[in-house]
């Protein structure tokens, strides 16, 4: 785990090295719209791949007979991903011969959102199945390859030819582009998936992608709507300040993330013995790891007025009291996705499809009322309420569907008997 660990947080992190360059070579209202770019890719990767990388470790551990077996499984994935950016192409080009909204976004960009995010999407699944066959290892090593070209990419659009924030956009969506590729060709010459005329397994592959298309449009507005609310109430610099204080606070989603491609795999294969001591173990892991996201949240609010100065120039500096309400959100993220893996094992993820709509009703609607009354800083705490709030509910939704011994692996952590 401690390698697995170390290389995603390092592939994470190289998109950091960044921050010196940007934000001196863009002002705090280009960087709002490059932040709005970000938000838009994070909405398109949601609807065309409807989350259903998450249905790879279920049919490798507990062989979902519904979906079939894993080849099948992503052969039907990939003829999804497929006709979702065939369909979401048409929508766009329709939608902006229409003269549609676009939050200022060049039509060029919004055109190429849907076929990038594939890439993304292809990425997952594969990097799904290669921690399944435990070849973690393998799956880093490419997406640090990408991702350091999508870096270095950025740099020469940024600075040599000036292209601004979409220099950035460009070099993000070509390096993802480029990781998707290698990691399709590796799931067609190593045999890992075939298309099959299994229409049972694509009708129960749809019948469970829908309820995720609402989950995961759930998770943009509890997650990136926050960009566009602060456009809305306070406008593209306050946008700048904010997705700075975003990316600080990010480094606790980082951490989260890695330990969380790890934990899928590893909790399935402990949550499907169905054994006490295994369920002691699940317990004791997340207790630990919920008590240490509360040390990086207060430790984020601590070090943010010290780090922008070192990272940003002084038109930044408004960011430092955004840090606290959005790490406490990320730290919330982080432990909600561990619970939501208590629905994917036992084939409930349809609940997602109720639930997550309406806290994203309530996400909205606090970052709404504290946006119109305080601006940024009111959406920031909109923001941590709603996640808060949405992790209290899923672990009583998971407690529900899988009872754990949680006061038992609670005392047994601390050394009460």
């Amino acid at each position: 785990m401690a390698i697995f660990l170390l290389g995603n947080i390092s592939n994470r992190a190289v998109p950091f090295l960044l921050l010196p360059v940007l934000t001196r070579y863009l002002g705090p209202a280009d960087y709002g719209n490059l932040g709005l770019f970000q938000a838009a890719f994070s909405l398109a990767v949601v609807l065309v791949g409807a989350s259903l990388h998450g249905h790879v470790p279920r049919v490798h551990y507990a062989r979902a007979q519904d979906l079939g077996d894993v080849p099948g499984l992503l052969g039907n994935i990939m003829l999804f991903l497929g006709a979702s950016v065939s369909f979401w192409t048409l929508c766009l080009v329709v939608w902006l011969a229409l003269g549609g909204w676009t939050s200022g976004l060049p039509g060029w960009v919004v055109i190429a959102l849907p076929v990038s995010a594939a890439g993304r999407c292809i990425l997952d699944v594969v990097g799904a199945l290669l921690r399944c066959r435990e070849k973690d290892l393998s799956f880093i090593a490419v997406e640090f390859l990408f991702t350091c070209a999508g870096v270095v990419l950025s740099l020469l659009l940024v600075c040599w030819a000036h292209w601004g924030w979409t220099g950035r956009a460009a070099g993000q969506m070509a390096a993802v582009l480029g990781a998707g590729s290698v990691a399709l060709a590796y799931a067609h010459f190593s045999g890992s998936w075939r298309l099959t005329g299994d229409a049972g397994g694509r009708r129960a592959l749809l019948r469970s992608g829908y309820p995720l298309v609402l989950n995961g449009l759930a998770g943009f507005c509890l997650n990136a709507a926050d960009r566009f609310a602060v456009d809305h109430f306070a406008g593209k610099h306050d946008v700048g300040l904010y997705v700075l204080a975003v990316q600080l606070a990010s480094v606790i989603l980082i951490i989260g993330e890695s330990i969380n491609q790890f934990w899928l795999s590893w909790f399935n294969r402990l949550a499907s013995l169905h054994d006490h001591e295994a369920d002691l173990r699940i317990v004791r892991a997340t207790v630990g790891y919920a008590m240490g996201l509360a040390g990086m949240t207060f430790g984020a609010a601590l070090l943010a007025p010290v780090a922008i100065p070192l990272i940003s120039t002084s038109a930044f500096a408004g960011a430092a009291v955004l840090v606290f309400p959005l790490a406490i959100a990320a730290a919330a993220q982080s432990l909600y996705k561990l619970m939501v893996h208590y629905l994917f094992l036992h084939g409930r993820s349809s609940l997602l499809g109720w639930w997550s709509p309406a806290m994203a009703v309530v996400s909205i609607g606090s970052m709404a009322f504290l946006g119109s009354q305080f601006g940024a800083i009111g959406v920031a705490t909109g923001c941590a309420i709603s996640w808060s709030l949405n992790l209290v509910c899923m672990f009583f939704i998971a407690r529900r569907i899988r009872p754990m011994p949680w006061m038992e692996g609670i005392k047994t952590l601390v050394g009460v008997r």
